[in-house]
């Protein structure tokens, strides 16, 4: 038996909710990426408030020639705007529902093999290697990494017997850092008897962008950085590969 919600009288009854989740994939790197933008103009402007207003500027398709940047590649900072207002939120949500849509990835073959929902239950397995599948086609290690140990309970409220104390610490402690031009989590390279945390440094952005046309994304708004022009006309001046 199938039912669900079709979308636009599609036979795939799930395109529903896999756009549905890429819908809010977007939502939380645009949020990122936003900050992103904002974090870069102030390398340009004395306060976030005029930084504001350009970036406004920016979203209408009209960003004025920026006065001379003095930019700061990045460093923890507990007064980052981005920090201060969603903290680790966005990453949390994005590897959650990365993993989520690698599960709709692996159902949707399976029923589009032309199984029913009651063969999930009876071949449970053969689902569940579907699943994996697309996980390791679609899901880098450092999100997946994040999803199990910060975001979807932390590693020192569950550790497991291969989790080193770090891997604990961070998993409570972990917060975004400005690297420009991006955010990025997991960047703590504390050493103890040898052994860093086990999580890996990642971006939302990054990933989101890497994957766009591959999953067929909703584009984000560029890095402003990369619609620089540089005096000799090098695009992107400030940093060659972002």
């Amino acid at each position: 038996m199938k039912f669900g919600i079709s979308q636009d009288g599609s036979d795939d009854l799930l395109e529903y909710p896999i756009n549905q989740v890429k819908s809010l994939l977007y939502r939380e790197a645009s949020n990122v990426r936003h900050y992103e933008n904002l974090k870069f103009l102030m390398n340009c402007y004395k306060t976030q408030h005029e930084a504001e207003q350009v970036l406004n500027f920016y979203y209408r398709g009209k960003l004025p020639p920026l006065p001379p940047i003095h930019l700061q590649l990045g460093g923890l900072s507990m007064n980052d705007p981005y920090l201060i207002a969603c903290g680790t939120t966005n990453f949390d949500v994005f590897s959650i529902y990365m993993m989520n849509l690698c599960s709709l990835f692996g159902i949707q073959k399976f029923l589009n093999q032309g199984n029913e929902y009651d063969d999930i239950k009876k071949r449970a397995q053969e689902v569940k290697e579907l699943i994996y599948n697309e996980r390791n086609e679609w899901l880098p290690k450092p999100v997946k990494l994040w999803r199990n140990k910060v975001a979807a309970h932390y590693a020192a409220a569950d550790p497991q017997k291969n989790d080193n104390v770090l891997t604990l610490m961070d998993s409570l402690s972990a917060v975004p850092q400005y690297k420009f031009p991006r955010y990025t989590v997991a960047s703590m390279n504390i050493v103890v008897d040898g052994k860093t945390s086990q999580l890996q440094e990642w971006s939302v952005t990054r990933v989101y962008d890497d994957l766009t046309d591959k999953l067929s994304l909703r584009p984000l708004v560029p890095l402003i950085n990369t619609r620089l022009v540089g005096p000799n006309g090098e695009k992107d001046p400030l940093l060659t590969s972002s």
